[in-house]
């Protein structure tokens, strides 16, 4: 492509990595340099990370599905019944399958190659991992009615 450039008489312009001006070094704010420097992947993780505030304590997450999942495995600890509750939630189905459910196959009822997107919770229950944020937080939500909480007061979530 340089020699195309260069026959046509257009100017041509290689940055290495030699030739790049060096980075200006981060501002010092007291605390370590660690805390400055991230690696990409670990930037685009963080980027990713929301809040999730569940009765007063927070909990890391990387993305909607983890969010999701933390939820309901932690309010089905205290309650054997929990589950099986949210499941007969009417906003946990859609038309022809189950969001929450005990196999795979009411999952994803028309779909055989979908069925591994799930998530085991406890009690031998399910949660169907392919569906969108809108309905994951819709699950959420329906959790947190079924547990007798409040959506953002005792179960704060964004991604």
């Amino acid at each position: 492509m340089a020699e195309f450039l260069a026959a046509l008489g257009k100017p041509i312009i290689v940055e290495t990595a030699a030739s790049k001006p060096p980075a200006e070094p981060a501002p010092r704010t007291g605390g370590s340099r660690s805390a400055v420097t991230t690696s990409p992947a670990t930037a685009a993780a963080s980027a990713r990370a929301g809040k999730l505030i569940l009765r007063g304590k927070a909990y890391p997450y990387q993305n909607a599905v983890e969010a999701m999942v933390i939820i309901l495995r932690e309010l089905a600890k205290g309650d054997p019944t929990f589950l099986e509750r949210c499941s007969q939630h009417p906003n946990a189905q859609g038309r022809k399958r189950h969001y929450i459910a005990r196999t795979p196959e009411e999952l994803y009822p028309d779909r055989e190659d979908l069925r591994v997107c799930r998530e085991a919770l406890p009690g031998g229950w399910f949660v169907a991992t392919n569906i969108n944020n809108i309905l994951k937080r819709t699950i959420i939500k329906l959790a947190a009615e079924v547990a007798g909480l409040s959506f953002g007061k005792d179960v704060i979530v964004e991604f």
